[in-house]
């Protein structure tokens, strides 16, 4: 059986692709099994687990607008740092 402290996470910022990597990392070489499957893994080999991309409020919101999505509501936090949007489909009656 794997313990989960076998694994570590770890974060890199890619700033040409403006978004933050997260990665779960092998500390030794081991055997998971998932699903019924064996996957083997080598120490320090990783996983790539999530893509977090990064976008100022102006172009997140041009990217909305070119998908056809309407921004319903926008909540940020105090510095305009981090901001969670509330869209809907702009062809969508509401």
């Amino acid at each position: 059986m794997t313990s989960y402290n076998q694994f570590y996470h770890r974060a890199i910022y890619n700033e040409v692709q403006g978004r933050i990597e997260m990665h779960l990392v092998s500390r030794c070489r081991q055997v998971v099994t998932l699903a019924r499957e064996a996957i083997q893994f080598e120490e320090d080999e990783h996983i790539t687990t999530e893509y977090s991309y990064k976008y100022r409020d102006q172009t997140f919101r041009a990217i909305a607008a070119a998908a056809d999505w309407h921004i319903e509501r926008t909540w940020t936090d105090r510095k305009g740092w981090f901001g969670v949007y509330y869209l809907r489909c702009a062809g969508m009656n509401g």
